[in-house]
């Protein structure tokens, strides 16, 4: 049908009510184009009637009441905080397991409410806020030393001159490329291209940011920099990675502290303190990581992070932004629980936010109005999946349904689903030439394996491990031994160089202990010959498990002492004469105290710094070129080698409390600053 049949009117103020019901945008001419194309008759929508003007006393008297009643729950009001804003909050109804809830949207942030007083007065402050009256805007205010940022981040430094730390546009550049393809791959919490955009127009104005842009660029720094070795530091920054790291994450807590990060809603600010956190735990002890991944998702709930926004009435484009932002808090909250001594993170079981999508960041716009389709290969996304999907497997209980199986049988049925998931959804797809999928491979493989060693290790047993099955020790023994070449591998090769401050970060300390406590109690041979070196490996790069003052460590450490003490005892008696310790044995013999029969004081084995950290191992000590898998179905352990008793794992627990009281007693560091 033509629209030279139709006489044209003037354009119309409002769409029509075709085009409102189709929630389409409408050209408002009469008839418009969509029902001339539709055959219908354009019928024009009649304007909302407006709304009674309220007395201005009448509104100062209900935001008294709103005062009040907040006064009454121990909160502090600002008046004027939403008056001054320039435009009236929102509210989205949603409902969730919960209950029923609201997210109040004013100025780019939001914030969630589902108890009842919340809720009143959220309706009460919309209703009062949608008035023309425009009280006098709010002068910010000094943020003192009594700020609760200032507590959290251990810092009350001026921020004036914060603009003077960031680095010259070059290499901001260079940084920002660094964070592309070492740490956003692995950690995918931000929308690149729009925040690319972000980046080019500030480093043009770089005393005039936005301060949750600022405190965002101050994190990728933060990260970026995390990510390279300090030969790459040197080159790009020209300056050490000892000077820089310390630099920028300082000035990313300032940032943040400026922001009013604690008290904010911003999701962009948000995203800063969780990329802080990403870059912390290289540096920072997982005890003080878990309080300070508890901060981040108090702020998340207090967004809705917690629920899917699309429940709660967001764009596409943001929901799928909280939702990455979210889990990723999720993980970090985990690891950092179990390092800390935790099974899990008691927020694991409690939230409603769906997994992020499997696509590309080139799928994803901010004003897109229809949902993307998720791809069914891999894509950007794909190492986030997997540790989302390993995140969604605890989640739903996976842990609980091992541990509470009634057989060995059963346990290793969950575990083999959960690996063919994994194969099925993600893991086929892989290509092995990829750095990223080799790794998305070889983390893949070492999680299921550790959840298998941890669903049979003696350590969840009511009996001693002397009591296991031979058959079941031998598979704890090659899974352990599996694992800790699979971290050798990587660490070997130099494509995936860009990955390792994340791999490091991730060491199977389960299956090295397990190794360790089985090596101290069997003679050597050609498997334990091959796991003693894997050991001398492991040492040889993770250096921080001798320079670290960390309980786990020193533990660990002592464990290492007697397996080579025992191992040691048995070489002497068959070759005759003494057998020089390795390098990383001499190193912690230095560090850790004097075994009681020993007949060594404790005064003798304070820790050599300088010996410690002269400790540089050789290549060959490195890599001795033979990381197979592969095991003889005939190897075995050896009964009648009982000089060492199997490790009690009531022991180990003790030994490591103690080293962790020994450092309670000598340290008392604060968590930044």
């Amino acid at each position: 049908m033509s629209t030279s049949s139709y006489p044209i009117a003037p354009p119309r103020t409002l769409s029509c009510v075709l085009c409102q019901k189709r929630k389409v945008k409408c050209d408002r001419n009469d008839p418009c184009a969509g029902c001339v194309k539709l055959g219908v008759e354009c019928i024009a929508s009649v304007p909302a009637p407006p709304r009674p003007r309220k007395r201005k006393t009448d509104l100062q008297s209900r935001v008294e009441r709103c005062e009040e009643a907040l006064q009454v729950q121990g909160a502090r009001p600002e008046t004027g905080e939403y008056l001054g804003s320039g435009s009236p909050p929102t509210t989205v109804p949603v409902s969730h397991e919960s209950g029923e809830g609201k997210l109040v949207v004013d100025q780019g942030e939001s914030r969630f409410v589902d108890n009842a007083l919340w809720m009143g007065l959220a309706d009460e402050l919309r209703d009062s806020l949608e008035t023309p009256y425009q009280p006098k805007q709010a002068t910010p205010t000094k943020r003192s030393s009594l700020d609760p940022s200032f507590l959290l981040l251990g810092s009350c430094q001026p921020s004036q001159g914060i603009a003077s730390l960031h680095p010259q546009p070059v290499e901001i550049f260079k940084l920002w490329q660094a964070f592309l393809d070492n740490v956003n791959p692995l950690s995918k919490v931000i929308h690149a291209p729009t925040v690319q955009v972000k980046i080019l127009d500030a480093t043009g104005n770089l005393d005039n940011l936005q301060p949750n842009t600022e405190a965002l660029m101050f994190a990728i720094y933060t990260t970026a920099i995390c990510s390279l070795s300090s030969d790459e530091c040197e080159s790009i920054m020209g300056e050490p990675k000892t000077d820089l790291f310390p630099r920028f994450l300082t000035a990313t807590e300032q940032a943040l502290s400026r922001a009013g990060f604690l008290e904010s809603s911003d999701l962009v600010l948000l995203q800063a303190f969780v990329l802080m956190l990403i870059a912390m735990r290289q540096k920072y002890s997982p005890h003080s990581l878990w309080i300070l991944t508890g901060v981040a998702i108090r702020i998340g709930q207090r967004m809705g992070l917690h629920s899917d926004g699309r429940s709660l009435g967001l764009s596409i484009f943001e929901a799928e932004i909280r939702r990455r932002v979210w889990w990723q808090i999720v993980l970090l909250d985990n690891r950092n629980a179990q390092l800390s001594g935790l099974k899990n993170s008691v927020v694991a079981n409690f939230f409603g936010t769906n997994i992020p999508a499997n696509i590309n960041d080139n799928d994803l716009d901010p004003n897109m109005s229809e949902q993307p389709l998720e791809h069914k290969c891999q894509t950007e996304m794909i190492f986030c999946r997997i540790t989302y999907e390993i995140g969604k497997f605890v989640k739903e209980g996976g842990y609980q349904k091992i541990f509470s199986a009634p057989s060995p049988a059963v346990k290793d049925k969950i575990i083999s689903e959960l690996e063919f998931r994994l194969e099925d959804k993600y893991l086929k797809y892989c290509d092995r030439s990829i750095p990223l999928h080799f790794l998305c491979l070889a983390v893949a493989r070492s999680i299921t394996m550790n959840i298998r060693l941890m669903a049979h290790h003696p350590r969840h047993r009511k009996a001693s491990s002397a009591t296991m099955p031979r058959e079941e020790r031998d598979m704890l023994f090659n899974l352990s031994l599996q694992m800790i070449e699979n971290d050798t591998l990587v660490h070997t090769m130099g494509s995936l160089k860009r990955y390792l401050w994340h791999v490091n970060i991730h060491f199977q300390l389960d299956a090295f202990i397990y190794l360790l406590s089985e090596i101290r109690r069997q003679p050597p041979g050609d498997l334990f010959d091959r796991a003693w070196g894997r050991v001398q490996q492991v040492y040889n790069m993770h250096k921080e498990l001798i320079t670290e003052d960390y309980a786990l460590y020193l533990a660990i450490g002592k464990l290492a002492i007697q397996a080579w003490e025992a191992r040691e005892s048995h070489l002497s008696r068959n070759y005759q004469g003494n057998i020089d310790p390795p390098q990383f044995i001499a190193a912690l013999q230095l560090k850790l105290p004097a075994r009681k029969d020993s007949g060594t004081k404790a005064d003798d084995t304070i820790l050599n710094h300088q010996a410690l950290h002269n400790f540089h191992p050789t290549g060959r000590e490195l890599y001795d070129g033979t990381l197979g898998t592969d095991f003889d179905d005939n190897t075995q352990f050896n009964p009648l080698y009982t000089e060492v008793s199997p490790l009690s794992w009531e022991q180990w627990s003790q030994l490591f409390h103690e080293y962790e009281q020994q450092i309670a007693n000598t340290n008392n560091p604060r968590i930044f600053g």
